[in-house]
């Protein structure tokens, strides 16, 4: 499984080149923001918009795989592993790019003064991390939805399991949209209104973050399950 795991991640390294540049320019956004916009930081610690970046270049890394643009299923299934195996390896893949751009975010934490890892970043990134395991959750959960063996019932006149795929889509853009506005607000340190309160919950209180984390790693391990649940390999 360990060497499935390594070739996978050979097979795409251009997603550790996606994920690079792109973390390079937010750091660059953020680190020379007043040289290039000439206005000065609301917050000292300015890499919280950056951890907003994150979110969406995992979101991209998933767009731009292998494991979702083509049919690499069938070549993993023919190996003598278990489906629940071939399932981990693709969490763990996601994962390790999730871990990698949290790596580089520490990186440059030692180089710029403005990305510092203090207890409200590290707050911060926790509810991300919450956020991306259940994102790439609900991906997974939908395409082996779309190839298991469950019955097709309809929901509201419609195939339940496109119902299925637009709620997720749905879900997906919701919480793109709080972890834009979390970000946002942490960093600005507004709480005007309830909306503020409720961000404030996700992003700085003991229990928001660890509720996240608890949450996308319950959805993530369901997704090595229903890997194995599906009528076909192929995308």
């Amino acid at each position: 499984m360990w060497r499935v795991l390594s070739a996978e991640l050979q097979y795409n390294r251009y997603v550790a080149i996606y994920i690079l540049t792109l973390s390079v320019l937010s750091f660059i956004s953020v680190h020379f923001y007043t040289p290039i916009f000439g206005r000065p930081m609301t917050y000292t610690n300015a890499g919280i918009i950056s951890s907003g970046h994150m979110f969406f270049f995992f979101v991209g890394t998933i767009l731009v795989s292998a494991w979702w643009k083509e049919r690499t299923y069938r070549s993993h299934v023919l190996l003598p592993l278990g489906a629940w195996k071939i399932g981990a390896v693709r969490f763990g893949m996601y994962l390790i790019y999730w871990i990698s751009l949290l790596c580089i975010y520490f990186i440059w934490s030692r180089i710029s003064q403005h990305f510092t890892i203090d207890a409200k970043m590290i707050s911060v990134l926790c509810t991300q991390t919450g956020f991306i395991l259940i994102v790439f959750s609900l991906i997974f959960f939908w395409s082996d939805l779309r190839e298991s063996t469950i019955k097709n019932r309809t929901i509201l006149r419609m195939p339940g399991k496109k119902v299925f795929g637009l709620a997720t889509l749905v879900t997906i853009m919701l919480i793109s949209f709080i972890s834009m506005a979390g970000t946002v607000h942490t960093y600005q340190r507004k709480c005007t209104s309830q909306f503020d309160r409720f961000l404030c919950w996700v992003y700085q209180s003991e229990t928001g973050p660890v509720f996240f984390i608890a949450l996308g790693l319950c959805f993530a391990m369901l997704t090595i399950m229903t890997f194995g649940r599906r009528r076909s390999y192929f995308d």
